[in-house]
């Protein structure tokens, strides 16, 4: 090994034979196996860590049932306030109108249950930002639309077009992009 590869500096700039603090040595970065990267696949998510450590789940793939719960409480909250507009029926914005609906809105047992799934939603999607990117999680989002318009058809009988159903395909592609492009960052 030469005098450069031991890390020791040479006589010129204050190693052995100078005079000047002879045992001094340059600090160079361990080049182990544990110290590079590596890149793996776990469940189709990505997963940056230490080469030659003992495989681990993806921080992101521990918190997307937290992230889905999110979206489902969301997608409910738009279900239920559906119905509950369904009963109190369609209304014209005018001041003669304010107290009667604001009284309807406010009695409606499927307004008051969708407006409590909001809450619980926005709640656990304040935990899900506090865990995980937010440009990670928000396009799980999109995924209720698709609860959405799949509840949507079969329940309140709403049309899927051709048109909606290939914009329906596009998003969970785009999901699925993104879920797999989720890196552990611990």
């Amino acid at each position: 090994m030469s005098r450069a590869d031991s890390g020791t500096l040479p006589s010129a700039i204050g190693g052995p034979g100078s005079g000047n603090l002879s045992n001094h040595k340059i600090a160079k970065p361990a080049r182990s196996s544990s110290t590079r990267r590596a890149v793996t696949c776990w469940l189709g998510l990505w997963e940056l860590r230490e080469r030659g450590a003992a495989p681990r789940r993806s921080v992101l793939v521990k918190y997307i049932p937290l992230i889905l719960g999110g979206v489902l409480l969301n997608a409910c909250a738009q279900l239920f306030l559906k119905k509950g507009m369904l009963a109190i029926g369609h209304f014209e914005f005018s001041a003669a109108n304010v107290m009667p609906v604001t009284a309807s809105v406010a009695t409606n047992a499927y307004i008051i249950f969708g407006l409590l799934c909001y809450v619980v939603s926005v709640t656990v999607w304040m935990l899900v930002l506090s865990r995980v990117d937010v440009s990670f999680a928000y396009p799980f989002l999109s995924i209720g639309y698709v609860v959405t318009a799949a509840i949507g058809y079969a329940v309140f009988h709403e049309s899927l077009t051709a048109e909606r159903l290939l914009g329906i395909g596009l998003i969970c592609a785009g999901v699925l992009f993104v879920a797999r492009s989720g890196q552990a960052a611990i």
